[in-house]
């Protein structure tokens, strides 16, 4: 959440994958409150919908409070009621205050793909979009592809993102490590050139990695 606050769009690809289960446990919770047992396949439209929601609200979260998905709980209520109907439980008028959304939200991704993800994300966050934009301007759709699940796979705090990539792609490792270092260098050009991008210009995802302190030999005396 620090990081939409602060402008990264990255952040939004990390709520999603890192924290699905936390969200679509607040997610159940909350419908089950208003009456509604959900599907399996609602919960994960309803998840998609909540981090487009946390994503636009970002800069309003206090992070020495609730959880991101617990002070957006009446805006959870709002998906619901929009996804699949008003709340059927007994309560007064008072008791549930649904915050009606000024726009339809994104619904779930069709296919399961990192890209994918990032597109849907892109829909209602400009940063997103921006970002998604910049990726396809630098590199091919496959690289770009690669590169996307690279992110996700970090993300979701693989040790080793470049075999798992492999295995979902067909590459060798070596071979996603050199396509992953060499869309980011493209990517960085590509913001860095254009001032359309400037307000993704800073984003972790595109500084160059640190440089290695030279190791100095040291010969000892016989």
């Amino acid at each position: 959440m620090a990081r939409l606050a602060n402008g990264d769009p990255t952040g939004a690809v990390d709520l999603y994958t890192y924290y699905f289960r936390q969200i679509a446990g607040t997610v159940r919770r909350r419908a089950l409150h208003m009456g509604h047992d959900l599907r399996a396949d609602d919960v994960q439209d309803l998840v998609w919908s909540t981090t487009e929601l946390l994503a636009r609200r970002a800069r309003g979260w206090n992070g020495d409070g609730a959880t991101p998905w617990a002070w957006a709980a009446r805006g959870i209520d709002a998906l619901i009621a929009q996804h699949v109907g008003p709340s059927r439980a007994s309560q007064g008028a008072d008791d549930l205050q649904i915050e009606v959304p000024p726009r339809p939200l994104v619904d779930r991704a069709k296919s399961d793909n990192a890209i994918n993800l990032i597109r849907a994300l892109a829909i209602n966050n400009d940063l997103v979009a921006m970002l998604d934009e910049a990726l396809t301007l630098a590199d091919t759709p496959r690289n770009g592809a690669v590169f996307a699940e690279h992110l996700v796979q970090q993300a979701l705090g693989d040790p080793s993102p470049a075999e798992t990539v492999a295995h979902i792609t067909g590459l060798k490792p070596p071979a996603v490590r050199q396509i992953v270092c060499r869309a980011r260098d493209r990517l960085r050009l590509t913001v860095g050139r254009d001032d359309r991008f400037n307000a993704i210009a800073h984003i972790a995802l595109l500084q160059p990695p640190p440089s290695r302190p030279h190791r100095l030999r040291t010969e000892v005396a016989p």
